[in-house]
């Protein structure tokens, strides 16, 4: 991803989403100083996943951009939580106390939707492109709750843990991807 492309995203869909958090959840705060740092992060980590690759020379793929974004952000930490986020453990899906979560989740999934559209477009895969824009991404049913909020917790306890594994994390994102588009 490049760095305009990063800056579009971060005007266009990020920046939105922490405004919207901020203003429904009055006791945290958004650090806009991050947005630089975040890219140049991301381009170190993509460096570093793009040497471990079978085939380092080809371009890394949107899933994989998604899962490093969604780790630099929570290594960064772009919301100051209040002073209740202290106590907060993952059985309880609020998103007062999982700000960061809730962000670099919806950053890399916008990520890997919008180069999903663009990858359709491309290919004059209209029917597919209306579709996934009238219904976005679904994801699948749970017997144990939501299924947004189980990879909410999993980022909570990885950011706890020193952050998520890139490949694994990506393989979530194109298993998502894949049920929609293969879904009518």
């Amino acid at each position: 991803m490049t760095k305009d492309k990063y800056n579009s995203f971060w005007e266009t869909s990020f920046l939105p989403k922490a405004k919207t958090l901020e203003s429904k959840y009055r006791a945290i705060k958004f650090d806009q100083s991050v947005k630089d740092k975040i890219y140049d992060e991301y381009e170190i980590q993509r460096k570093k996943v793009h040497s471990y690759m079978v085939t380092p020379d080809k371009r890394i793929d949107r899933h994989k951009i998604g899962a490093i974004l969604t780790n630099v952000i929570l290594q960064f930490v772009p919301f100051t939580e209040s002073i209740h986020s202290q106590n907060a453990n993952a059985h309880y899906p609020v998103v007062k106390y999982f700000p960061n979560e809730v962000f670099a989740w919806h950053c890399g999934i916008s990520v890997v939707f919008s180069f999903l559209i663009e990858e359709l477009n491309k290919n004059n895969k209209v029917s597919e492109v209306n579709l996934l824009k009238s219904r976005g991404f679904g994801y699948p049913k749970t017997e144990h709750g939501d299924y947004q909020i189980h990879i909410l917790r999993s980022l909570f306890h990885a950011k706890r843990n020193g952050g998520i594994d890139i490949f694994s994390f990506s393989h979530i994102y194109f298993f998502i991807e894949y049920i929609n588009k293969h879904s009518k």
